[in-house]
């Protein structure tokens, strides 16, 4: 099976939205020992990592500015945290649980320390969240509380009181931003002569998404900068998205506060988004006090994207096809199991070795595959 144009992305984010007071999510405070503090922080699978210290004891925490801050189930016990409340969370996909929300009393990353921070208690079950040894989010609520300036080509995350420390008069881009109760920040823009608000979300991994019901991508794109998916396109906090039909197209330019920007590769689904493979090209700096994004280009790569025309997921340890393009004669199909790629077995795994082969995709710098599934009861190898 050869590469095609575009790609489809297992896409790994969370946006929470919470029903909570303001003061709840204004509530902390931060200490930094010197004027500018640089962070632990590794970059792994388009997603941005932390090492966060509770308790005495270390966990990584997603860096997501689509969300809360969350700590998960064994540490709300761990600490004998109290509940505040209970209240409704719709993740990303809409799907919705009702989550205790509660206070940390001190969390460290690096030398910074964050207390009274308010925190959902949610479970990091999803096997993405597993693999990538996620247990905590590091969220928008707590950010505001300083100045964060990002890069993640050289794995930097430097925080200050002072914005001017970080030099932000550095950065010729300057995108005003609108926060949530939350604090997320939403960027308003134009996309298909309709105004949208996109979050702007580092626990997103992909380029761009667009709602569905906004995009009418086969009247506004034309025919050979879009294909046509079907199948689950994104992973949140409470499982996979439901079966759509969903578009990933290239737009040839728009606009984020006065800064134009060509050929981005957006895709479709429920939420509107701004993501790390597009944020990946910049150095950025976070501004809650005046509600701007400050960037910075950086070298920039070529917007190619290329893929074998499937996505496949691992679901108790086994690799099974969760979305397809269609129209592009592609001959696996939905819920085909996955037994091998280029004759690597993917049978029997163990959730460790699942890990790996997710972490670390067999087909990722490879032009042609040939792929062994197994559909109901029949076996096929599709070369």
């Amino acid at each position: 099976m050869p590469k095609m144009l575009l790609s489809f992305f297992v896409l790994l984010f969370s946006l929470q939205y919470a029903a909570q007071s303001k003061k709840f999510y204004n509530s902390g405070s931060a200490t930094l020992p010197a004027t500018v503090e640089a962070l632990p922080f590794t970059y792994q699978n388009d997603l941005p990592l932390v090492e966060v210290t509770i308790g005495g004891k270390k966990h990584i925490f997603l860096f997501d500015t689509g969300a809360p801050t969350i700590i998960s189930p064994a540490t709300y016990k761990e600490l004998r945290l109290k509940s505040i409340s209970e209240g409704a969370i719709h993740d990303s996909q809409k799907n919705m649980r009702k989550e205790i929300f509660t206070k940390v009393p001190a969390m460290k990353i690096g030398n910074v320390t964050f207390n009274n921070i308010g925190a959902i208690v949610m479970d990091f079950s999803q096997p993405e969240f597993t693999c990538l040894k996620i247990d905590g989010i590091i969220g928008a609520n707590q950010m505001a509380h300083l100045y964060w300036k990002i890069n993640y080509a050289d794995g930097k995350i430097l925080v200050s009181n002072n914005i001017h420390l970080l030099k932000q008069n550095d950065f010729p881009v300057k995108i005003p931003f609108k926060p949530t109760r939350q604090k997320t920040p939403l960027i308003a823009t134009s996309l298909l002569g309709r105004k949208v608000n996109l979050t702007f979300d580092t626990g997103f991994n992909g380029y761009f998404k667009l709602n569905n019901s906004i995009a009418d991508v086969e009247s506004n794109i034309s025919k050979e900068n879009y294909v046509v998916t079907e199948g689950v396109n994104a992973v949140s906090m409470y499982g996979g998205a439901k079966m759509e039909q969903e578009y990933e197209f290239l737009l040839n330019n728009f606009t984020l506060g006065e800064q134009k920007f060509e050929n981005q590769i957006f895709d479709t689904g429920i939420s509107n988004l701004i993501g790390n493979k597009f944020l990946r090209n910049y150095e950025y700096i976070l501004d809650w006090k005046k509600s701007l994004v400050y960037l910075k280009p950086l070298e920039k790569e070529a917007h190619k994207s290329e893929s074998f025309g499937f996505g496949y997921r691992f679901i108790k340890n086994k690799a099974f096809v969760v979305l397809v393009f269609k129209e592009k004669n592609i001959p696996l199909k939905l819920d085909d199991e996955i037994l091998e790629i280029n004759g690597i077995s993917l049978e029997n795994l163990d959730e460790s070795t699942a890990c790996h082969y997710y972490l670390n995709k067999i087909e990722k710098d490879l032009n042609k595959i040939t792929v062994k599934i197994k559909r109901g009861k029949e076996f096929h190898t599709f070369a």
